[in-house]
């Protein structure tokens, strides 16, 4: 959960984020965990199309939007400047929405291909995860 850096937003458990509005993208995987969890759509839990409307809303004054859900990858690929990522705090991670991907093919997908996607994403699993965030929850550049 990320808000603008220059709010001050304490959240030590998922409960706490209640009390904010928080946006996500509709029908992700986010928008589902929160509702388990008691957001309540139109309340505290506000439901957007697409990421770039995420952090747009966040910074809109009069949409009263506190947070938005996004992961560390997607704020990484959104904000490329180290003055515009000088905005945005990470406030609280949810561990528990942790995922983990794999890949599924065809029992005739060729055995070279499935060799190469095996041997590729333990490439990418050894490979350093993006740098972490600082102390503070700003992001580093």
């Amino acid at each position: 959960m990320y808000s603008l850096a220059s709010k001050q937003i304490l959240i030590t458990n998922l409960n706490d984020a209640k009390k904010y509005k928080t946006a996500v993208i509709r029908d992700d995987v986010t928008h589902h965990f929160l509702l388990s969890k008691g957001f309540i759509e139109n309340e505290n839990l506000y439901v957007m199309d697409n990421y770039d409307s995420l952090l747009k809303l966040l910074e809109t004054p009069n949409r009263n939007i506190d947070l938005v859900v996004l992961n560390d990858d997607l704020i990484y690929n959104r904000v490329k400047s180290t003055e515009a990522a000088s905005k945005y705090k990470n406030v609280y991670n949810m561990q528990e929405l942790t995922l983990n991907f794999h890949f599924a093919c065809s029992l005739n997908t060729e055995k070279n291909i499935v060799k190469d996607l095996k041997e590729t994403m333990k490439e990418l699993e050894k490979k350093a995860p993006l740098p972490p965030l600082e102390k503070n929850g700003v992001l580093p550049w």
